[in-house]
């Protein structure tokens, strides 16, 4: 390729239009080789005429990197759009009322890690937030969804629900939305009891123990919920507990774990054996007698005596030991029941009463089923001791492939936390049908814990569900 030359004999680059200097062999700019063309002398039979210059010619510049320029706006352009979505969808995930709606999620879910929505302004209870402190809340909540859709009323006016939780602004996320947590107040509970050396336990760990100058302790800060706190020591060597299962809040100060405990003496058949609430506690001497110092002493809590005689077992009266002891009573004599024989003779009777006439039997089954009919208008909600076991019992027959009545089982009554009358059941292997099916007279198998719910319906404590909605059913 040639080159331009002016009349300096400068030269001018064919590529790039560069000013190259005379005797350049290559474009100081691009590089391109240079080639000179001479021009060729003229004849002497030609007239010489003077050399007119050429004029410089420029080439046009090349634009080497015009298609990566292209691929970077697009990508530019794509990435412009991810942005775009991006912020669009996290300003949809921040919303104020979805994250109030994740946040109640969190609360009626023990499964869930509650910590990132939870903040407090107590500093020492702000070191504490963490899944596992946080269980007690969500305990509480997921046992009741109707407080659980109180607080999200309460939040979502920005309201205080129960003087212990808030909805609050917590600073930003990704610098543009706002970020909202619920301000947890501390609780602070004092746990008492009525014995020394006994230590408190919250869930399962111990925080304090009682000294002879103190009965007390200060637990806290807490997060509001609930909770099972626990006193335990030893008395006359034997080792005792008191358990309770308690919701704190804002208004929780005291929570009392007393230990009642007795002494007292029993009498009864020599080296009989003594049960209280179905559990062997000790035995009689030779001489029929016991002493208990400082027994623990429960609810409703019964006992009775079980013995041999001969290739038999006889079992004391059932007394309510509790009762006893209300009124005064430290000295407790257990009589054995009526003989079976007696028994025997007495169904023996009724059977042949019964099948004495067929219009006996008749009129039997006409008086069933005007129980039958009368049962549909009783007050489930009002029931007496007897309705509520019979009712109880409708329901256990059909457990069981044979026969059973009232006398085959124990019914054990009492009130829970919450007021409400609960009954276990437990069987008694000394009643005529469980000792015809060989049932072990040591043992009384806890059948179940029943209870009659706000709706008038019995309810199975231990399923936690409705087993009958009519009386006698």
């Amino acid at each position: 390729m040639g080159c331009n030359q002016d009349m300096n004999n400068d030269l001018f680059c064919p590529n790039c239009g560069t000013k190259i200097k005379a005797g350049g062999q290559f474009c100081p700019n691009c590089g391109t080789k240079i080639k000179r063309v001479v021009a060729k002398s003229q004849t002497d039979d030609q007239p010489k005429t003077k050399a007119i210059p050429a004029s410089p010619q420029r080439t046009k510049m090349k634009v080497p990197f015009g298609k990566k320029n292209r691929q970077f706006k697009i990508l530019l352009l794509a990435v412009a759009v991810v942005l775009v979505a991006v912020f669009f969808g996290l300003k949809s995930y921040y919303q104020p009322q979805k994250q109030l709606d994740r946040i109640i999620t969190a609360f009626g879910n023990p499964s869930k890690d509650l910590s990132g929505y939870v903040t407090t302004d107590d500093p020492n209870l702000q070191k504490k937030i963490n899944a596992t402190n946080l269980k007690p809340v969500q305990k509480y909540f997921s046992k009741d969804h109707q407080k659980l859709a109180s607080l999200k009323a309460a939040l979502e006016k920005s309201n205080s629900y129960q003087g212990s939780y808030s909805l609050q602004r917590d600073g930003s996320a990704w610098l543009f939305f706002p970020k909202y947590k619920v301000n947890i107040s501390a609780v602070y509970v004092k746990l008492y009891t009525n014995h020394a050396n006994f230590s408190f336990y919250k869930n399962s760990q111990k925080v304090g123990k009682t000294t002879q100058d103190s009965y007390s302790q200060k637990v806290g800060p807490l997060f509001p919920g609930t909770y099972t706190f626990t006193a335990r020591g030893t008395l006359s060597g034997r080792n005792m507990s008191k358990k309770v299962e308690q919701t704190v809040n804002s208004n929780s100060k005291n929570i009392h774990l007393n230990i009642t405990t007795a002494s007292l003496t029993l009498h009864g058949h020599p080296e009989a054996n003594v049960y209280f609430n179905h559990r062997k506690i000790g035995q009689l001497n030779k001489n029929g007698t016991l002493k208990l110092k400082n027994y623990p002493i429960k609810k409703n809590m019964t006992g009775y005596t079980v013995y041999n005689s001969g290739k038999k077992k006889v079992r004391s009266k059932t007394i309510n030991i509790t009762l006893q002891l209300e009124l005064g009573v430290r000295t407790i004599s257990f009589n054995s029941k009526s003989s079976s024989s007696s028994s025997k003779k007495t169904t023996s009777t009724v059977a042949d009463a019964s099948s004495s006439s067929d219009t006996t039997d008749s009129s039997v089954d006409s008086s069933d089923s005007s129980d039958s009919t009368d049962t549909s208008n009783v007050d489930t909600k009002n029931l007496t001791t007897d309705q509520v076991n019979d009712w109880i019992l409708v329901h256990l027959k059909s457990q069981y492939n044979f026969n059973v009545t009232k006398d085959d089982f124990e019914f054990e009554q009492a009130k829970n936390d919450q007021g409400i009358l609960e009954i276990t059941v437990y069987e008694n292997h000394d009643g005529p049908d469980m000792q015809a099916h060989n049932a072990d007279p040591e043992t009384s198998p806890r059948v179940g814990t029943y209870s009659i719910n706000s709706d008038g319906n019995l309810y199975d404590e231990d399923t936690n569900q409705v087993i009958s909605t009519e009386y006698g059913k």
